[in-house]
């Protein structure tokens, strides 16, 4: 889901890291978009490999990082498959699941 309003202001956005009504930086909110679209794809990976428990770690901190329904559909899926998998208590990801920022 791509940030289309100002959360501050609730302007439409143009292309550009500031609101052009209020000024807000959105630096930080636009990486966290993108960091939370890479947990998704590295938790889809892992889910393909049978790494259930990485998958389900990937996929909360994207919830964590940005409400998404495919990270809660993931969650909810992983959960069926594994009851162990707790879908609010994940693992932290792997240190090289952090891209770099």
């Amino acid at each position: 889901m791509s940030l289309e309003r100002c959360p501050g202001c609730r302007g439409r956005l143009q292309q550009g890291p500031s609101c052009l009504r209020c000024g807000c930086d959105l630096t930080l909110v636009l990486r966290a978009e993108v960091q939370a679209r890479r947990f998704m794809t590295r938790a889809v990976h892992a889910w393909a490999r049978a790494d259930l428990q990485q998958a389900s770690a990937c996929a909360h901190a994207a919830l964590m990082l940005e409400k998404s329904p495919l990270a809660t559909a993931v969650l909810q899926s992983l959960r069926q498959e594994n009851p162990k998998i707790a879908l609010s208590e994940a693992v932290s990801p792997a240190p090289d699941f952090y891209p770099p920022v």
